[in-house]
């Protein structure tokens, strides 16, 4: 490691997330004196070989029982210590924000309720937490309240449903197929525009689902910040169909109407499903090659673990299935929980960006949205009438 990096770079960089402790019974050296508490870090060159070391690293402990692990430890994380010294403003060590939640306002589909939601994020220590309910925004507001209230700060969105062709259109066996897009709201304008969306995706798309399409995004793209999406996203399934060109040219429009800085890959941390591993890769690899940035998710359905098999029975109410049924849809074979920061991190370990990228959302979300005020569009009424007499006037006339 010193090799590699330097005994300076080291000392400096390491100890504020990495902590090595002697074991405190005697243990066996090449040292004369070594037993006891540990003292500060030393520099490699001079630090004692001993038997047992554990490293307390990103806040869990792991145990290495040799110096060839511990330098596998220190080289496998390098990459990451040395961005945290070039960019001088990340910090991978214990930061994660969930940024694809569902609640019961997901119907049938999301299990937990906006308290139960609220109070996991809370005790799992989560200073922030999004809400992106299935084409809908009715647990918006109280979301927004009660996380608040909490000390959690709100983030607003939606997983929209995204027409493959016109959101006007409605053939039937043509444009029932549809793709999933997770936006946020940056800032009350993007609220507003996420407002738009799913105002005209019931009232002008729905056609099974609320569906928008690109165009109506291009007009209401201000404010909002979006992730390609799970493995029903536009991008995931042109991935999973071997369509490589047709993924890049996608990612592309999407940023495109987004912006630049507005469109991060959305990477899925769910090892139990063959298909995210390999749309998880090709994201990457497109990172790579444009330059767009990863972010990682879990697209939370419920907040405990023992929770999925009450989710699947609604699912299976959703398609009409019988629990027993085989074939049917389920997610049963993974975990869609709000999981700790530990186990997010363990995820993506191999892409620690992803993690850190949901604190860069994190910062930028600036959202203040107005309580209390009436929000009625000002209406004038003729000379010699109140609001109240108009409206009467109004009534009479036309009931």
């Amino acid at each position: 490691a010193s090799r590699l990096l330097g005994v300076s770079f080291l000392e400096s960089r390491i100890r504020p997330s990495l902590t090595w402790h002697h074991l405190t019974r005697p243990v066996k050296t090449t040292a004369a004196s070594t037993t006891g508490p540990a003292k500060a870090p030393r520099p490699t060159s001079s630090m004692p070989i001993v038997t047992r070391f554990f490293i307390c690293y990103t806040g869990s402990n792991r145990e290495y029982t040799n110096q060839t692990q511990i330098y596998e430890f220190v080289y496998s994380r390098a990459f990451v210590w040395f961005d945290r010294l070039t960019t001088g403003i990340r910090d991978y060590s214990m930061k994660f924000t969930h940024l694809h939640v569902h609640s019961h306002y997901s119907l049938l589909d999301g299990l937990a309720k906006i308290d139960e939601l609220v109070k996991r994020a809370g005790d799992l220590g989560f200073d922030a937490l999004a809400l992106t309910d299935h084409g809908v925004m009715y647990g918006a507001v109280e979301f927004y309240q009660k996380a608040r209230k909490a000390g959690i700060k709100p983030i607003i969105g939606c997983e929209f449903y995204i027409a493959s062709n016109s959101m006007r259109e409605k053939r039937p066996g043509v444009d029932d197929k549809r793709y999933h897009l997770t936006i946020l709201a940056e800032n009350y304008e993007g609220y507003k525009n996420l407002i738009q969306l799913t105002t005209k995706a019931h009232l002008e798309g729905f056609y099974y689902k609320p569906r928008v399409d690109k165009n109506i995004l291009r007009e209401h793209a201000r404010g909002l910040i979006c992730l390609s999406g799970c493995l029903n996203g536009e991008v995931a399934q042109a991935i999973l169909l071997r369509r490589l060109e047709s993924a890049e040219r996608l990612i592309l429009e999407y940023q495109e109407i987004f912006g630049q800085d507005n469109f991060y890959l959305e990477l899925g941390t769910h090892p139990n499903i063959p298909e995210q591993k390999t749309v998880n890769d090709a994201l990457v690899e497109f990172s790579k090659k444009l330059g767009i940035k990863l972010v990682g998710t879990n697209d939370v359905h419920y907040v405990k673990s023992d929770d999925r098999e009450a989710q699947d029975i609604l699912v299976s109410v959703q398609t009409g299935n019988r629990v027993e049924d085989e074939n049917r849809l389920t997610m049963k074979v993974e975990d869609f929980s709000m999981k700790s920061t530990q186990d997010m991190m363990a995820f993506l370990s191999d892409v620690p960006e992803a993690a850190a990228n949901t604190q860069d959302i994190t910062a930028r979300i600036n959202l203040e949205i107005p309580m209390g005020k009436s929000l009625l569009p000002p209406f004038s009424v003729p000379a010699g009438f109140t609001n109240e007499s108009y409206l009467a006037k109004l009534a009479r006339e036309n009931l």
